[in-house]
């Protein structure tokens, strides 16, 4: 909560969030995803990747990209570190 009125009071121009895809993205993370992405001009998602010698389950991750679309928010898998610097790609 502190976090949530820290950004509503300072929004940020940008946002990056990093989810672990390995879990499901239930209802609790995807609530606390679309308030955050609300306090930022622009939000992107970093699915990121599983550990060496790990794999991600396709379903799952399928499970996380249609919940991201229903959000409206950008997602990949690799670390949106230039758009978070420049804003852009």
């Amino acid at each position: 909560r502190r976090l949530l009125a820290q950004l509503t009071r300072f929004p940020p121009q940008r946002l990056a969030i990093a989810c672990d895809p390995r879990r499901s993205p239930d209802r609790g993370t995807l609530a606390l995803i679309g308030e955050l992405s609300r306090c930022a001009a622009s939000t992107r998602v970093w699915l990121m990747q599983a550990p060496a010698g790990q794999a991600l389950d396709s379903q799952r991750l399928q499970d996380w990209h249609q919940a991201l679309d229903g959000l409206g928010l950008d997602h990949a898998s690799s670390a949106p570190l230039s758009w978070l610097e420049n804003g852009h790609d």
